[in-house]
């Protein structure tokens, strides 16, 4: 009699069991999507119906902060400090260098005491400072620029980065740099740009990757932020409106 009413007892725990079980399974696959899910959706959604050129042309639309987007400053940011470092070791280089000049030029030069010769040695060396800076400020942004430039369009058109997008742009400068010197050098040039843009495409897109700071990243946040922030606009006018009401 005790086995068969524990018997019994087993068959409906484990009924129930099943039971339960599959209340549960159902609830989890039957559920609505959270906001977190809906949002990540529409994310979805709005990528794929954009295209290359909307995105292209994002990068220099004006918010409605007045800025341009964080990806073109950010770059823009890059390019300056490259410049400025350019600048700087153009500056040395030449510093040095036009001590020299001046000396070996100033041989036959007659100077009527020496503050006059020390004057004219200081404006020497300072105006062939900044002229052999700027060249070389000039040259490194150039460089800089069309590599950073190229690889910035490519990412946005496809909403992916990849180190080889800053290929195409330093085999781009490496060309340019050297097509003056002829054909062969002109395909050294390319070639040796491209391995340039390549290793620094290599660190920049580490940096972007451990950051979360990609483009399609930056894009999936960009458009997320669209979206609470349009959700949030429509609670706060329809609260408004309750309250109106009210």
């Amino acid at each position: 009699m005790n086995n068969e009413l524990l018997t019994q007892i087993s068959e409906k725990i484990k009924n129930l069991t099943s039971f339960l079980k599959s209340q549960t399974n159902d609830s989890i696959n039957n559920r609505l999507p959270t906001d977190e899910e809906e949002i990540d959706s529409q994310i979805k959604k709005s990528i794929l119906e954009e295209n290359g050129v909307d995105r292209v042309r994002d990068l220099f639309t004006v918010n409605d902060q007045g800025e341009y987007h964080e990806f073109l400053n950010e770059n823009l940011q890059i390019l300056t400090s490259v410049s400025v470092s350019g600048f700087i070791l153009g500056s040395i280089l030449e510093m040095n260098e036009s001590s020299e000049k001046f000396k070996r030029n100033s041989q036959v030069t007659v100077y009527s005491d020496k503050k006059a010769a020390s004057r004219a040695f200081i404006d020497y060396v300072y105006l062939q400072t900044i002229k052999g800076g700027t060249k070389v400020s000039l040259k490194f942004g150039l460089f800089s620029g069309i590599i950073l430039g190229s690889s910035m369009l490519i990412q946005s058109y496809r909403n992916k980065t990849t180190p080889f997008d800053y290929s195409i742009g330093g085999a781009i400068s490496g060309g340019i740099f050297r097509l003056h010197h002829g054909l062969l050098n002109f395909m050294i040039g390319t070639a040796v740009g491209g391995i340039f843009g390549t290793m620094f495409g290599l660190v920049r897109y580490a940096q972007m990757k451990m950051m979360n700071m990609t483009y399609e990243d930056r894009r999936y946040n960009e458009i997320r932020e669209q979206i609470i922030r349009a959700k949030n606009l429509k609670l706060f006018s329809h609260e408004n409106k309750e309250e109106n009401d009210i």
